[in-house]
């Protein structure tokens, strides 16, 4: 009895409660995708060459969320601690417009080479506008929860990244499986959740005052000029 008394009280403390937290909000997040792959694998619902289409989206989403956040992601991270108040707004209020800035050339170039991607890579057109969409708003994700952790809210954590998989996921499901929509059922899913908590993500850096300061005219990777 005392052996669970004791435990008790150590899962009580702040820094083991947010560590059960945060690992089991990765569990979840993993668990959910693992159970619905006999879905994402059947043919019936996605063939090969939907899930071929759908992996040279992902791809290609990775490769331009580096491009689009140039850094900032790793930066906040370590800035939201060195930096006051007032420098840290403008760096992560100068980041969201370079985001931002990023992701419209993104659009700009895949417009551009958009015959040479669909010879060479049979993009369907609406892989132009979707990717940078979908690398801009997993930008806002990522940050979210950087912001997040940082503030030490581990249940706040948990919701954003649990909306974010079950929302994705579920979408996904009823297009595919109910509607039909293949690997476009796929895409939707994602640009809905993610385009949905791009919205909550601006709301929530505005409530914490973290919008509205000076654009920096340039920044290096993890420091303010």
């Amino acid at each position: 009895m005392a052996i669970v008394q004791s435990l008790k009280r150590r899962y009580k403390t702040p820094a083991l409660k947010a560590m059960g937290i945060y690992t089991l909000t990765n569990f979840l997040g993993k668990g959910l995708s693992f159970l619905l792959i006999p879905i994402f694998t059947n043919p019936r619902f996605l063939t090969p060459a939907d899930n071929g289409l759908l992996s040279l989206y992902s791809q290609a989403v990775i490769f331009l969320v580096s491009f689009v956040s140039l850094g900032v992601l790793k930066s906040a991270s370590v800035d939201y601690f060195k930096l006051d108040r007032e420098k840290f707004r403008d760096f992560f209020t100068t980041g969201i417009f370079m985001a931002l800035g990023m992701t419209l050339l993104a659009l700009v170039v895949f417009a551009l080479m958009k015959g040479a991607l669909t010879r060479e890579y049979a993009f369907p057109s609406l892989f132009i506008w979707a990717i940078p969409l979908t690398a801009l708003g997993t930008f806002f994700y990522e940050m979210i929860l950087t912001l997040i952790r940082n503030q030490d809210k581990a249940g706040a954590f948990m919701k954003v990244s649990t909306l974010r998989i079950s929302g994705e996921l579920g979408f996904a499901v009823v297009f595919i499986v109910i509607l039909g929509w293949g690997w476009f059922g796929r895409v939707a899913g994602m640009l809905i959740a993610l385009g949905s908590l791009s919205g909550y993500a601006l709301f929530y850096f505005h409530k914490n005052g973290l919008l509205g300061g000076r654009i920096r005219k340039a920044i290096i990777v993890g420091e303010l000029k």
